[in-house]
């Protein structure tokens, strides 16, 4: 048991360390319509808007969103593991399923064409962390927690944190 949390504790190191990277995006993200008009750089909008992707640049937005919430949520769950409580792992097992979800919703979007290569780096980060939640979601079914797999996860979070902030500027609005 005291090794399990030795790892957990480098585990949540990791994770908090990679979360840094998220931050500009999810719950302390202000929605695109209060973005103060200062901070806001519209041409990339503008630009979507008049070709027709205003509903693909809105559904990205919510799903980097939504994927920022929820990694934000874990985070909090895992620096403070229960792995033997069952609400505990209830809560992991549901931020895992969101990832899931906003990777599968992404697969299904047709970007405009002008953000294409946006697509290809955000649904990259995206599987990232859909692998990230199958390594998870192993770990915990096994009665020794494969703590490698742990491991795995953490380094496939980190890259896809950063495949995901690396493409946001691509969409030529600020976040």
């Amino acid at each position: 048991m005291i090794v399990i949390r030795q790892r957990l504790a480098g585990l949540i190191l990791a994770i908090v360390l990679a979360g840094s990277l998220i931050a500009c995006g999810g719950a302390n993200t202000p929605p695109a319509s209060s973005t103060p008009e200062s901070a806001a750089d519209t041409s990339g909008l503008a630009a979507l808007t008049t070709a027709g992707g205003s509903d693909y640049l809105a559904t990205v937005i919510k799903e980097h969103d939504d994927i920022a919430q929820s990694y934000n949520r874990f985070r909090g769950l895992i620096s403070n593991p229960r792995v033997t409580d069952t609400t505990w792992r209830t809560s992991v097992h549901l931020q895992l399923a969101t990832w899931r979800q906003t990777y599968s919703e992404a697969q299904k979007l047709t970007p405009p064409p002008e953000l294409a290569g946006f697509h290809q780096k955000f649904l990259a980060g995206l599987e990232k962390f859909n692998s990230a939640a199958d390594d998870i979601t192993g770990s915990l079914e096994t009665e020794s927690m494969d703590l490698s797999r742990f491991d795995s996860a953490t380094v496939k979070l980190t890259d896809g944190i950063q495949l995901i902030q690396g493409a946001i500027p691509e969409l030529g609005i600020q976040r």
